[in-house]
């Protein structure tokens, strides 16, 4: 076996990951390494390279043998990490982020924060302090928006926070149960070798923990160090010690066995990050103020361009087949494999699964989600399937999507999203103020503090007329019925989180079943994505039901930019699959692909916008529990 080595990847079109080495066929990709990509702790295996994840690239896409690693050595200086404590009296008891709750503070749950502030100030000067780095944080969108959850940060990347001097190199999947693969406890120990940080997420009180003042606690309590190097005098190279700075205490100590009898089960989740120690340290980053917000009712309100994908039933060679054609949003119906595969890579997926005629227990959605895929949206119970959309049912249905999101992110570790809602076409009923109340009730908050997505379909139901995306009433009652969260149920519309998991033509039937031509069908793609592109006005003087008081008036009058994200068309299935058939858009593929073609040639659309997600640009919620 060659030694481990670090190596780059050199083919243009980037180097695909395979399940075995030399791996053919769509079944054994997950995934791709884009070009410029460094991969660490690589070992050379015939044909192909295993990298950390355990996966494999083409050694004919990656360089030859950067720098063999050489055990203790790194070869460039280790950067200096000043040691801070989140319990400081200085800044304890400053709350977190947009918390508006009391008890949420730097001292309590700001270990991630901390273990931020000692990393930037590896590479910016002066060094700031903890409330400094919260304060900048909060303005530059580190935090979810005021609420209840609004300590929950938003990403790993602080590359804003130091002027660009420090990326993420990468990130492991989150491994609560057992530990993390030798593979990955090696990549983190040879990034360490190479004199590169890493912070690492841990259980407070681990499963295997021997210290009486942190003795074993049921389930895992979500904690953050940050690992600065390795004990050079380790008697076991395969086991060095990592060496941690602890920001409950503010104290350097060795990651085992205070979390953990052995690395592998100390580690839950690795951020990789490397430092440019040649840039020389500027007061840039956090010590600088950011740029104020643009002015919401101003000219930056600018029209968007959301996503417009497909939605799939069970056959996944139309899904393969749209995303060789450029779409990167998707609505899946039960193929789990198939949501995993396309959310690796680098496309956004809902997924749904078929809950017909009987209202399902949370816990009977979290059976069938198991392990919840990172960077995967979860849709629940599906138009009036299961459940009518009456007052009360909205209450019932609320109390169900308020408890799964809750699951989802905690069972993600806040890698994966919720969708709830998922109404029908046509409804809810906005115009009758007690389902208005009962959406204000059930779901503002929770949406205005960025932990659930709302899904609302939003087909038209004709290609002309009143009904059409051209006309008032398709426009208003139909394809953008969502506006009334924000006009009517207290929605925030800076926060962006509406998606729509099934649209396009159903009067009666589909594009295909009123025959539609190719060049109308072209220019209703492009009327949709304008259309849910423009701004969202919110005028309490122009709401009918606002104006009277029967509904609670906006807070947020003004003109915003759309929080529509994408939505996708049903529906794509091989041909001659008769499922649906007078939807089926595989007529369509070639007007689709030229829709597709100018959304990625955008410089930024809608799937950079969802923020929470983790995908391919590493980002993440982390509740950062002491």
């Amino acid at each position: 076996m060659s030694e481990p080595t670090t190596i780059q990847v050199i083919k243009p079109t980037g180097a695909l990951i395979t399940r075995k080495p030399m791996g053919a066929g769509q079944a054994d990709v997950v995934g791709t390494a884009d070009l410029g990509t460094v991969l660490r702790a690589a070992i050379r295996k015939g044909d192909s390279w295993r990298i950390a994840s355990g996966q494999y690239v083409p050694a004919s896409a990656v360089s030859s043998v950067v720098t063999p690693v050489v055990a203790g050595i790194s070869p460039q200086p280790i950067p200096v990490m000043k040691p801070l404590s989140q319990r400081d009296k200085r800044w304890s008891g400053v709350l977190l982020g947009n918390t508006t709750d009391g008890s949420v503070t730097i001292g309590s749950y700001g270990c991630l924060l901390v273990c931020y502030t000692m990393l930037v100030n590896a590479a910016i000067e002066p060094a700031i302090n903890p409330i400094d780095h919260n304060s900048f944080r909060r303005r530059t969108g580190g935090f979810l928006g005021p609420g209840w959850a609004g300590g929950l940060a938003t990403t790993f990347d602080v590359s804003p926070d130091t002027g660009g001097r420090i990326q993420i190199s990468w990130f492991s999947d989150r491994y609560e149960s057992g530990g993390a693969p030798l593979d990955v406890v090696h990549q983190v120990i040879e990034h360490l070798r190479h004199g590169e940080p890493v912070i690492i997420e841990v259980d407070f009180y681990p499963a295997d923990g021997r210290d009486p003042k942190f003795r074993p606690e049921p389930g895992h309590q979500m904690h953050f160090v940050l690992a600065t190097r390795l004990d050079t005098s380790s008697p076991n190279l395969n086991e060095p010690r990592i060496m941690i700075i602890d920001p409950w205490d503010g104290i350097e100590k060795s990651l085992t066995p205070r979390f953990g009898q052995t690395n592998a089960s100390a580690i839950t989740r690795a951020v990789l990050y490397d430092i440019d120690v040649e840039a020389a340290r500027q007061p840039l980053g956090v010590g600088a103020p950011p740029q104020p917000d643009t002015d919401p009712t101003g000219p930056g309100v600018q029209r968007t361009n959301p996503w417009l994908g497909v939605h799939t039933l069970k056959i996944g060679r139309g899904a393969m087949d749209a995303f060789d054609r450029g779409c990167r949003w998707f609505t899946i119906l039960e193929d789990v494999d198939l949501a995993r595969e396309l959310t690796r890579k680098g496309a956004r997926v809902a997924l749904r699964h078929v809950w017909s005629n009987w209202m399902i227990t949370p816990e009977e959605f979290m059976r069938w989600v198991g392990k919840p895929i990172p960077g995967v949206i979860y849709l629940g119970v599906n138009e009036t399937d299961s459940i009518n959309v009456d007052v009360a049912s909205i209450r019932r249905r609320a109390e169900f999507d308020l408890s799964v999101t809750k699951k989802i992110l905690i069972h993600s570790g806040f890698t994966s999203l919720y969708a709830a809602g998922s109404f029908a076409t046509g409804t809810p009923d906005f115009t009758n103020v007690e389902i208005c109340k009962a959406i204000r009730d059930g779901y503002a908050e929770a949406y205005n503090a960025g932990m659930m997505l709302l899904d609302m379909h939003s087909y038209v139901l004709s290609m002309r007329g009143d009904n059409s995306l051209q006309g008032d009433g398709g426009r208003r009652w139909y394809a953008r019925r969502w506006e009334m969260l924000f006009q009517r149920c207290g929605f925030d519309p800076k926060v962006h989180g509406i998606i729509s998991s099934e649209t396009g033509l159903d009067g009666v039937g589909g594009f295909i079943k009123n025959r539609v031509g190719n060049a109308d069908f072209s220019a209703f793609c492009t009327d949709w994505i304008n259309l849910q592109g423009k701004p969202l006005v919110i005028d309490n003087k122009r709401d009918e039901l606002a104006r009277v008081g029967k509904v609670q008036p906006s807070k947020f009058e003004g003109t915003w930019t759309s929080p529509f994200l994408g939505g996708s068309l049903f529906q794509l299935t091989p041909p001659g699959t008769e499922d649906w058939r007078d939807h089926n858009l595989y007529l369509y593929l070639k007007e689709l692909q030229l829709v597709w073609q100018r959304l990625n040639a955008l410089p930024e659309t809608e799937l950079s916008r969802i923020a929470p997600v983790p995908g391919n640009t590493a980002q993440s919620l982390s509740l950062h529990l002491p």
